[in-house]
């Protein structure tokens, strides 16, 4: 396991073996990441989420509280992904997506999470 310079990792997050976690990452309370994912820089990982084995989560991705992501998904940069929602298929760079199962519902015009 790797973990790059300014990350935070909350109480009670689980980053298993193998996973890297690139700069400037935020792993909140409660979140699991399983083995092997690549998690890219200045990324969000909100309470609850779980992140599922063999993931690439490219730079600049916002995932919401309670996400679900099942794995060997690979998520672009510049995406956010809802609340609750359960990733199945990858995501395009800078979608946002929601709902079971995630869904596109814009694209992210402007490359940020909050406006």
């Amino acid at each position: 396991m790797e973990i790059g310079n300014g990350c935070i990792v909350f109480p009670f997050a689980i980053v298993t073996v193998g996973t890297k976690v690139s700069d400037n990452v935020v792993i909140h309370n409660h979140a699991v990441i399983e083995n092997d994912c690549v998690i890219g820089e200045n990324c969000f990982i909100s309470i609850g989420s779980f992140v599922g084995a063999n993931t690439f989560i490219e730079e600049r991705v916002f995932v919401g509280p309670k996400v679900c992501i099942k794995d060997h998904i690979h998520i672009e940069r510049d995406s956010i992904v809802g609340i609750g929602s359960n990733v199945i298929h990858p995501i395009t760079e800078c979608s946002v997506v929601g709902g079971n199962p995630a869904r596109y519902i814009r694209k992210n015009e402007s490359h940020r999470v909050f406006n």
